[in-house]
């Protein structure tokens, strides 16, 4: 008879035994499935600063494009706001015979800097512009 007791006591550990495992092996695939959540989520903000940045850089170099074919056509030219697809350009020129070029470029909640320096040579009606700095500030 106490056999038997211990007999059902090991049938019933058996049911206990498999659920508590079932239970673990669920709980190990709930963390491996959210780790790996977490870890695409980091690579796709990863991925969209990047292009952002790359946006960024495209939009500032056109704006400095502009500002020095600008320039060309006239030396007192001072700045613009141009707009670039998503992005906004703000350039600001001082200077005279070495122009400072400030561009401040704006691309969704994104604000970068830039500055470049050019010098300006006049041969006859034309007017040159060499450029000898660039820089993100």
């Amino acid at each position: 008879m106490k056999n038997m007791k211990s007999l059902k006591t090991l049938s019933n550990n058996k049911g206990s035994i498999a659920l508590i495992s079932v239970l673990v092996i669920c709980a190990i695939m709930i963390l491996f499935t959210v780790r790996m959540s977490e870890s695409n989520i980091s690579t796709m903000y990863q991925y969209l600063n990047n292009e952002s940045s790359q946006i960024i850089y495209r939009a500032a170099e056109s704006c400095l494009e502009e500002s020095i074919l600008r320039i060309e056509k006239d030396t007192s030219f001072s700045g613009t706001t141009l707009n670039l697809g998503d992005a906004t350009c703000v350039s600001t020129v001082t200077g005279s015979d070495v122009k400072t070029i400030s561009i401040v470029i704006n691309y969704n909640s994104y604000t970068q800097n830039y500055s470049a320096e050019a010098s300006v040579t006049t041969g006859g009606n034309a007017n040159n512009i060499e450029l000898q700095k660039w820089e993100k500030t």
